[in-house]
């Protein structure tokens, strides 16, 4: 991706309506459960950008897998680490594994829908 003005503008915008989402996503569900869902749904809507060609161009890169996604997941593992009081390998471990699942499956979807 090339680092331009309007990659920079893009970027900040979509971190901004990440970040949006996940406030939101906090006033609506307890903190646990915000967590697991901005994670899962961040990890699978990237898994998808990554592999979908609409995303091809480096301005949707910008807006939607670096900003957007990159707002909506921030600070996750440290928030768990708040949450339990003491470093939980196994919450990081089992939201690092998920996640991974979570991004194969939005590319896989990504990869499917592209090629119709």
């Amino acid at each position: 991706m090339q680092l331009t003005p309007r990659a920079i503008s893009l970027t900040f915008v979509g971190g901004a309506l990440g970040t949006l989402l996940r406030w939101l996503l906090g006033e609506t569900f307890d903190m646990v459960a915000m967590l697991w869902v901005a994670n899962m749904l961040g990890t699978l809507i990237l898994g998808f950008a990554n592999a979908h060609v609409w995303f091809n161009s480096d301005n949707r890169k910008a807006l939607w897998a670096v900003g957007f996604c990159g707002g909506f997941t921030t600070m996750s593992g440290l928030a768990v680490w708040q949450l339990y009081g003491t470093f939980s390998w196994f919450a990081i471990a089992a939201m690092f594994a998920i996640g991974l699942l979570a991004y194969f499956a939005g590319s896989s979807i990504g990869s499917r829908m592209s090629a119709k």
